[in-house]
């Protein structure tokens, strides 16, 4: 159990730093575009993103440890699987939204 508050804990050391911008090279694929790609691309308000998205996603994964924790002492059935799902969802919907929002379109170009 020590380890999963460990990885929470460097889960969001690793969003604040993106809120402030200074993790922009944990970003997945961001190092491997082309400078035209990199152009066409807000870093700062991507890392922003990406590090409110992160953070959300760290509270959830907080959550669903004692949402876990409950239904086990309490021989709860169905909880975890709506837990789950209701986590997947978000993820999902947050790349998503990730991807809508984070793109800069060049006004030419549409």
């Amino acid at each position: 159990m020590i380890i999963f508050w460990i990885i929470i804990l460097g889960l969001s050391i690793m969003a604040v730093s993106l809120i402030f911008g200074k993790g922009s090279w944990m970003i997945a694929g961001y190092n491997t575009m082309s400078k035209e790609e990199k152009a066409n691309c807000d870093i700062k308000k991507v890392s922003r993103a990406v590090g409110i998205f992160l953070l959300i996603v760290v509270v959830l994964t907080g959550m669903m440890s004692f949402v876990t924790q409950y239904a086990i002492k309490n021989d709860v059935k169905n909880i975890i699987g709506y837990s789950v799902g209701f986590f997947a969802f978000i993820v999902v919907v947050g790349c998503i939204i990730l991807i809508i929002t984070c793109q800069k379109y060049d006004k030419n170009n549409k």
